[in-house]
């Protein structure tokens, strides 16, 4: 505390006009610092896988964002070294005190230098602590009803008027919120933890046997991530939703057979020992989103899931709309009484954070392809304003703001220059409307998949819509210290569509794997050999893909990976992406 009320204590100053503060009487004022101490992502990135188990095997490591997303606080020196810099040393004359607890500043000092605190203090709320409320409603719609909306934008209103009329027919409804602030990612989960009994691992030494058993969970619930920031006309919106629910009221039991044998020792023969009879096999659907977006003041954004996949068949809407508040990116506040200005700029406006997605089919130690899509947000700073606010003799990093204090006397015409170049800058704002369409001849629902998400132009996306479960795909034999057993390979058996979108004004880049099972799975008996179980045999249709398309010439699609097929005995099975540019 002594440290920092010495810093305190040369923190207000007037580079003019000091006879006239003289003059006048102290007050004391206490100032709340909370407003311009917010919380901000301690680093530029984090990350999130958009599959879970089971539709993923949960012995893969998987990126999270509870592993790699931290905030950090502004502190009160750090704020008060800006404040050094902006007034000086005025306040060491005699009869002048300042002392900070906690969050409140208490300032002792006359009432024209109270004026300028406040000026600092109100410029650094504006520009630092601003934010927007969002809100996100998720309608179900049950079979048969009706055409879903397309995806787009919507006025406010009609987005109100359409999320009340479904309700009213009966749709489900959940509707989440979240505060946007600039430079931190704002998530939320609203979940249910189910544990599961996955599989068994198999331990042999000196004659004895164990069968551990594996457990992993599933989700059943919502997890929403936001990042946005102010851009002309809306708020560039980086946005990560994840859904799963489990299908069925209770996990159903997978049977098992493992036997195990052992040497006992001295001669006596040979023993059986009994396994696990069986393990928990959870079919899941799940839905996952990671887009950069554009949210224009009084709209809505529209976004479609459609999905007919085994048992699990999932149909819906999803808004996001604003409700108020607002966000800065440039805010410029002259000191009263003072030459010196001072100026908040989002370093975003040079570089914007956005959601890069990538990932490709994998194939497991049994050769079946297995998804993978995750998303990194790219929050790094632009090398180029670094390097081009060196030419100011003051400037401080605070979080993703550049705090600048200037004056002529030391930077001549700095400022005005800055305010150029902020205003010449013309971030990305069109959207592109995406629909995405599996299209699966000979099946009762030609289109198991259906997506339609509005992305911003120059960016990337990732997009699953899938049910999964778990099945015994085969065994291994673990044979050591006079013991024999064979320990069951589980796999997670994925179905649906898991999709990594590049998107440009001139070319589609599509990667990713669409698999469907036509009927159950099968089953392999292993009854002339007792010690293993029956295996199971998914038998998937199979679409891995990585793409590149142009779109010359207005082409908009749809972009079709895959093939098609007029004979009954021989169906298609296509990914088909069609991408339009939507009227501003």
């Amino acid at each position: 505390m002594t440290n920092l009320v010495a810093v305190l204590a040369t923190a207000f100053a007037l580079s003019a006009g000091p006879a006239a503060l003289q003059s006048e009487d102290s007050v004391l004022v206490g100032y709340d610092l909370r407003a311009v101490m917010p919380n901000w992502d301690a680093g530029p990135s984090w990350s999130q896988s958009l599959l879970e188990p089971p539709v993923v095997s949960p012995l893969r490591e998987e990126d999270t964002i509870e592993g790699s997303l931290r905030y950090a606080d502004l502190t009160a020196f750090e704020l008060l070294d800006l404040l050094t810099q902006v007034l000086g040393d005025e306040l060491r004359r005699e009869g002048r005190e300042l002392m900070v607890e906690g969050d409140k500043l208490s300032v002792l000092a006359p009432a024209g230098l109270h004026e300028q605190v406040r000026a600092v203090l109100d410029g650094l709320a504006a520009a630092l602590a601003g934010t927007i409320p969002v809100r996100v409603d998720v309608l179900g719609l049950a079979e048969g009803g009706g055409e879903l909306v397309p995806a787009g934008t919507l006025p406010d209103a009609e987005a109100a008027k359409l999320v009340a009329s479904l309700v009213g027919r009966g749709a489900s409804h959940r509707s989440y919120s979240l505060e946007l602030c600039t430079g931190r990612t704002a998530y939320l989960d609203a979940y249910r933890r189910i544990p599961f009994l996955f599989d068994y691992d198999v331990e042999i030494a000196q004659t004895m046997m164990v069968f551990a058993p594996v457990m992993s969970a599933l989700r059943e619930g919502t997890r929403l991530v936001m990042r946005g920031r102010a851009a002309q006309g809306g708020v560039a919106l980086s946005m990560l939703l994840l859904r799963s629910e489990p299908l069925g009221k209770v996990i159903k039991e997978q049977g098992l057979s493992l036997h195990g044998i052992v040497n006992h020792p001295e001669g006596k023969g040979v023993g059986e020992i009994q396994g696990p009879t069986s393990i928990q096999s959870p079919e899941v659907l799940a839905r996952g989103l990671a887009i950069d977006t554009f949210l224009p003041e009084g709209k809505a954004l529209v976004m479609t899931f459609e999905g007919h996949l085994g048992a699990g068949s999932s149909r819906e809407i999803v808004l996001v709309r604003r409700l108020g508040g607002a966000m800065s990116s440039y805010v410029v506040r002259p000191i009263p009484r003072t030459n010196r200005t001072l100026i908040a700029l989002d370093a975003e406006l040079f570089r914007p954070g956005s959601l890069r997605t990538g990932g490709e089919a994998e194939i497991d130690a049994q050769g079946a392809a297995q998804p993978r899509v995750v998303a990194r947000f790219d929050g790094e700073f632009s090398g180029f304003l670094l390097e081009w606010l060196k030419r100011f003799a003051i400037w401080r990093r605070f979080g993703p703001w550049i705090l600048i204090v200037t004056d002529p006397a030391w930077d001549r015409d700095l400022a005005a220059q800055l305010d150029r170049l902020v205003k010449s800058l013309r971030p990305e704002t069109t959207l592109y409307s995406v629909a995405v369409d599996l299209r699966a001849q000979g099946r009762e629902a030609e289109y198991p998949v259906r997506i339609r998400v509005p992305i911003l132009a120059g960016s990337s996306a990732g997009l699953v819509l899938a049910r999964g479960e778990t099945a015994v795909t085969g065994f291994d034999v673990e044979v050591a210290q006079g013991a024999a057993v064979p320990d069951p390979y589980v796999a997670s058996v994925f179905e649906g569509l898991a999709l990594a979108l590049g998107l440009s004004d001139a070319s589609v880049e599509a990667s990713g794997l669409a698999q469907l099972l036509d009927g159950p799975i099968a089953s392999l008996e292993t009854e002339a050999y007792p010690l293993f179980g029956p295996i199971e045999r998914p038998e998937p249709r199979v679409l891995r893909f990585d793409e590149r398309f142009e779109l010359a010439d207005g082409r908009t699609g749809p972009l079709r990976i895959g093939s098609g097929s007029d004979r009954a005995d021989q169906p298609g099975f296509a990914l088909e992406i069609t991408v339009a540019p939507m009227p501003r």
